[in-house]
C-alpha cells in the first residue's frame, strides 16, 4: 500500500498535477487513498527522500518549491552524473547494447506520465555504464527536471535533443570516451540553454507550478 501511495504522489508531483507549496496531510491522504495513516507516512517520507517534499514543522507536508538557482544547481549536478556514466559507458558498451540505444534515438517520441524516449536513453547509458549509485541517482535528479516543465519540451527542442542523442550514440559506438563524454556536456548545456528561457518569462509564483525535459 505505501509503494501504491508512494507512486501516486510521486507521479502528480512529478506531472505538475500537484503544485509546489501544496500542503500534504497524513489524515487527508489516508482518506484519499482508503488506508491507513502508515502507508502514507511511509510514502511521505520517502518523497522527502527525494526532495520531492518537505516536512512542516507543525506536522504534514508541503510539496518542494524551487526557483532559477535550483535548475542551475541540477544541471551541474546531472553534468558531473552524466559525465561519470557515459564515459564509462563508451568503454563498456557491447553491440547489443548499442543497438538497444540506437532503438531508443529511433524512436517516436511519444511522452508518457513520468517518461520521455530522452529519459529511457540516459537511462539506458547509466544501465550500460554500471554503476548503480549514478544510475539511482540520475533516476532522482530526472524526477526533479521533469517538474520544472511537466508538459515536455518543445517540439524543435525534442529534434533538437535527438540530434544531440544520435552524437552520444556515435561516440559510444566509437568506444571514445573523451568524445562521449564531450558530446553529453555539450547536450546538457543545450538542455539547460532550453529550459532557462523556457522559464525566463514565467513568474516566480507561474515557475514553481510548472515542471522538465528535453534531456
Amino acid at each position: 500500500m505505501a509503494d501504491a501511495v508512494y507512486e501516486s504522489l510521486r507521479s502528480a508531483i512529478v506531472e505538475g498535477r500537484l503544485a509546489a507549496a501544496t500542503r500534504l496531510g497524513e489524515k487527508e491522504l489516508a482518506l484519499q487513498f482508503r488506508v491507513s495513516r502508515t502507508p502514507v507516512r511511509e510514502a511521505l517520507r520517502r518523497l522527502e527522500q527525494r526532495r520531492l517534499v518537505t516536512a512542516l514543522p507543525t506536522g504534514g507536508y508541503l510539496v518542494a518549491s524551487w526557483d532559477a538557482a535550483d535548475v542551475h544547481g541540477l544541471y551541474r549536478v546531472r553534468a558531473a552524473l552524466e559525465r561519470l556514466v557515459t564515459g564509462e559507458a563508451a568503454i563498456r558498451a557491447t553491440r547489443a547494447d548499442i543497438e538497444q540505444l540506437a532503438r531508443l534515438v529511433d524512436a517516436p517520441a511519444v511522452r508518457v506520465p513520468g517518461e520521455t524516449v530522452g529519459r529511457r536513453f540516459h537511462q539506458a547509458v547509466a544501465q550500460i555504464a554500471g554503476i548503480r549509485l549514478a544510475a539511482d541517482l540520475l533516476d532522482q535528479v530526472a524526477d526533479q527536471e521533469d517538474r520544472f516543465r511537466p508538459g515536455g519540451c518543445t517540439t524543435d527542442r525534442r529534434e533538437r535533443a535527438a540530434a544531440e542523442h544520435r552524437r552520444v550514440l556515435e561516440q559510444l559506438r566509437a568506444g571514445d570516451r573523451h568524445g562521449a563524454e564531450t558530446a553529453i556536456d555539450e547536450h546538457l548545456q543545450q538542455a539547460e540553454a532550453s529550459l532557462a528561457m523556457d522559464l525566463g518569462g514565467a513568474s516566480g509564483h507561474e515557475r514553481a507550478g510548472r515542471g522538465g525535459g528535453g534531456g
